[in-house]
């Protein structure tokens, strides 16, 4: 889906491969490790030469909403929001920035609420598709946002909530659907109203969609933990904890993704500055270059239209979006058809 607030970390056999927490090899709770620029506190990010830290996807999109809906129908948003030659079907690097810049910065930062409801309002990036924390399975202060773990696993203290499965007890039993997808079916649809020749309506047969799913080995997959039982996808990590997963179910691990290499060629921006890939040094590389041992398509930090260059490499895709129009932006779209029937 190309999120350029993705800032993932390089896929070498690490702890968290290929996620937004860049650990050492030896790292234990993948959640402990940091994320890129967010240093400033609790749902914040900071800006720096090097651009907006990482911020959840439901930011981005909540930034796009509000400008798509504030605007009138005679902006041209096609030739300022789009350029394919650079950016393909999704809006341009500097432009998002723009966006989220005007609408959740602060100084230097970038301040966000949960995407939740608030005082029994939704607040300013609220995404109904999120269900965090619905009672009773998460009346133990177990769950780990939209991941339902049990009390023992979260008891344990060092298992990334992300290892547990989404909402699937209750009333919204496997209704979560991630915000990265609502924002990549959003872009696409604004890009498709702009480009139908070049933009696809459908994300599998768009630019982004192309090869999805095709190699393990090329694939943004990541080394998963242990499970309590290995066959079924709503199982929660096994406590004690392991990692990585034994791969005699459904889990991958690192033969399914790695094979016989030690790193992972899913062509992608990755930032590599905080990942100590080598145990045996005391002090990760800091100097924001890859290392001899990083993968050379792996840049610093995700390119911008005014950094990136001709070879710079295309992120790898995720997991098809077009088809689940979310509710948070239903609004967009149908005040984006109004505009064109308007036309």
């Amino acid at each position: 889906t190309k999120y350029q607030y993705e800032y993932a970390a390089p896929f070498q056999k690490q702890p968290g491969d290929g996620s937004t927490h860049h650990c050492t090899l030896d790292a234990v709770d993948i959640g402990a490790c940091p994320k890129f620029q967010n240093d400033c506190g609790k749902d914040c990010a900071s800006i720096t030469e090097k651009g907006i830290g990482h911020i959840p996807p439901f930011v981005a999109l909540a930034a796009i909403k509000n400008e798509y809906n504030s605007i009138s129908c005679t902006a041209d948003i096609c030739s300022e929001w789009f350029d394919f030659e650079t950016s393909g079907c999704n809006i341009q690097p500097p432009k998002l920035d723009e966006l989220v810049i005007k609408y959740f910065g602060d100084g230097e930062t970038i301040k966000f609420q949960p995407p939740i409801l608030i005082d029994d309002k939704p607040s300013s990036t609220y995404y109904r598709l999120e269900y965090l924390g619905e009672s009773p399975a998460c009346d133990d202060g177990n769950c780990r946002g939209p991941h339902y773990c049990s009390k023992e696993v979260a008891d344990e203290g060092v298992i990334w909530g992300d290892f547990c499965p989404y909402v699937h007890t209750g009333d919204n039993s496997g209704q979560y659907r991630h915000p990265h997808l609502a924002l990549a079916a959003l872009e696409l649809w604004i890009s498709n109203q702009c480009m139908p020749d070049k933009c696809a309506a459908q994300w599998l047969d768009s630019p982004n969609g192309q090869g999805y799913a095709a190699d393990s080995t090329k694939s943004t997959a990541i080394v998963w933990a242990e499970m309590d039982n290995n066959a079924l996808p709503w199982s929660q990590p096994m406590v004690p904890y392991q990692w990585p997963n034994s791969e005699d179910g459904i889990f991958p691990g690192h033969t399914m993704l790695y094979g016989d290499s030690d790193s992972k060629e899913a062509p992608a921006p990755y930032v590599t500055e905080f990942v100590n890939v080598n145990p045996d040094i005391a002090e990760p590389a800091t100097d924001a270059t890859a290392t001899d041992d990083a993968p050379t398509y792996a840049p610093t930090y995700a390119p911008t239209k005014d950094d990136a260059t001709d070879d710079a490499p295309a992120t790898t895709k995720s997991e098809p979006s077009s088809a689940w129009l979310m509710p948070n932006t239903v609004a967009v779209v149908l005040a984006g058809l109004a505009c064109i029937f308007m036309m």
